[in-house]
């Protein structure tokens, strides 16, 4: 039996999206840096669209100050959906929350729900804000233990 090798369309550029210009209805590109696919729709106006695949950001911190765990591009990105789990890896702890997350270019908004924790209290408070073109996610740890964040991200273009 022969082999073939199906090649999508793709960037390893970070953040960068094709134009309905660049791809045809049906076809499928993918961007490597950001591990992220997109594919052109057509409901009476063109545009393209990002196929929701959940990814995963990890940081860890040392801190108690408000710091940064998670930063998009204001201007492609509308919100998204995030499941932040915290955990201290010095105490075994675990808290996971939930965000929606939106933005109008200037301000940002979030809700936060289903938040849950295995201690006595939460290991962190989150705010969210736009900095420099960017919508970021703000940890604020409840202790300088070593705290590791993973979020999984979905996030909507448009």
């Amino acid at each position: 039996m022969s082999t073939t090798n199906i090649k999508l369309k793709r960037s390893s550029v970070a953040g960068k999206i094709p134009t309905t210009g660049q791809l045809e209805l049906g076809e499928v590109a993918i961007n490597t840096n950001d591990g992220k696919l997109f594919f052109k729709r057509d409901n009476g106006t063109e545009s393209i669209r990002e196929v929701a695949l959940a990814s995963e950001v990890v940081a860890s911190l040392t801190t108690v100050s408000q710091t940064a765990i998670l930063s998009f591009s204001a201007s492609t990105y509308g919100g998204g959906k995030f499941v932040i789990q915290a955990y201290d890896s010095d105490g075994g702890a675990r808290h996971i929350t939930e965000m929606l997350l939106t933005h109008n270019g200037d301000s940002a908004y979030a809700t936060e729900y289903a938040s849950i924790h295995t201690g006595a209290s939460p290991l962190a408070t989150y705010d969210v804000d736009v900095n420099a073109g960017n919508v970021r996610i703000l940890a604020t740890g409840a202790s300088a233990n070593t705290t590791r964040y993973t979020i999984l991200e979905q996030l909507m273009v448009e």
